[in-house]
């Protein structure tokens, strides 16, 4: 038996081995970030440590802990904007911009899957938080994310479901992040990353010449 930190190098180092060219990792950063071959690492914050612990538990201290002890330059924050922590969008892109030790900051909004409806945001929320996250922008705060896409994320009109990623778990194989299994809730997708690479390979031109604007300086 292994810890979770162990799981995780295996498969970054099966990753790279069966020919993946670049390998992202999620986590919720409560263990050690460290995970061995993994190029692109995202770590989960939603909002001041306040905000934070009442959305996840009681975990914004020990994230930073573990962010400052690893002095790898391929940490990035994640954060899921939603009803709760839509006023912390400045927190943690300050947080990114501040700790050495973090690249940039990336968001979400919140999917409404079975029983989280309420978190989610209205279009007009989603509007000035887009608004909100291009201002930061333009101010060079460190953000990883394209905002060529927002108009699309604002009123979910990217195409979906998105075939260019798939999930694998326990033998069973989805679509993109399982949206694809709960009826209409791709209409609903908030996966920034979903809309920007459906975009992308649909040959949007804006969004192309976005997405290498904004990778070169974070990858």
């Amino acid at each position: 038996m292994g810890d979770q930190r162990t799981y995780h190098k295996r498969d970054c180092c099966t990753s790279k081995k069966i020919g993946f060219v670049y390998v992202a990792l999620a986590t919720n950063g409560t263990i050690d970030i460290d995970y061995g071959k993994a190029d692109f690492i995202l770590i989960s914050v939603d909002g001041s440590p306040e905000i934070h612990d009442s959305i996840r538990g009681t975990s914004y201290q020990k994230i930073i802990e573990n962010i400052r002890k690893n002095p790898s330059d391929n940490k990035f924050i994640f954060m899921e904007i939603n009803r709760i922590n839509k006023n912390e969008i400045s927190s943690v892109c300050e947080l990114a911009r501040d700790e050495t030790n973090i690249k940039a900051v990336s968001f979400n909004f919140h999917t409404p899957y079975v029983g989280t409806e309420a978190l989610s945001l209205s279009v007009s929320e989603k509007e000035e938080c887009c608004k909100e996250i291009e201002n930061l922008i333009k101010k060079k705060v460190p953000v990883f994310n394209l905002k060529s896409v927002f108009p699309y994320l604002v009123h979910n009109s990217f195409p979906t479901p998105c075939h260019q990623c798939v999930v694998v778990e326990n033998g069973k194989v989805w679509t993109c992040g399982r949206c694809i299994d709960v009826p209409g809730l791709c209409d609903k997708c908030g996966y920034f990353f979903a809309a920007e690479y459906a975009l992308l390979f649909q040959g949007n031109v804006k969004v192309i010449f976005d997405m290498l604007n904004t990778y070169l300086k974070y990858i």
